[in-house]
């Protein structure tokens, strides 16, 4: 985690996650949901697989700047990151740490069940952008 922060640091210096962030604004200007529904989908999907859970809170600067830029509150900051990671997590259908060894010490089939961890993991990602609306909605 001390390295992503790190590598977070560097990368901000430069203004290029800014820039990122304020052309997708632009993009989705007067349809703020749709640009967070789609970075809630990746923060979802990056949970899932296991690859940002544990490095999550170096990402929350990108959702203050895009909180920020659409003078929300930021609490959707770390609803959007933070939130999102683990909404994906908690299901993690291709999570090599959680599901792989687990399936390993029950003895079943790797990733056996997988359509059924997709299905829920749309539900809950569903249901976190309906909720990610809501807060949209009452900024």
């Amino acid at each position: 985690m001390l390295f992503i922060g790190g590598l977070m640091e560097v990368i901000e210096s430069t203004g290029s996650i800014k820039a990122a962030v304020m052309k997708a604004i632009d993009k989705t200007r007067g349809n703020e949901f749709i640009l967070i529904a789609v970075i809630t989908i990746l923060f979802a999907l990056g949970g899932a697989v296991g690859a940002v859970a544990n490095s999550v809170i170096a990402f929350v600067s990108i959702g203050l700047i895009i909180s920020k830029a659409l003078r929300l509150d930021p609490i959707i900051a770390v609803a959007i990151t933070f939130g999102a990671t683990f909404a994906g997590f908690n299901v993690g259908f291709i999570n090599p740490y959680s599901v792989g060894i687990a399936h390993k010490i029950a003895e079943l089939p790797l990733f056996s069940g997988l359509l059924f961890r997709v299905i829920v993991f749309v539900v809950i990602v569903t249901i976190t952008i309906g909720i990610h609306g809501a807060m949209l909605k009452k900024c």
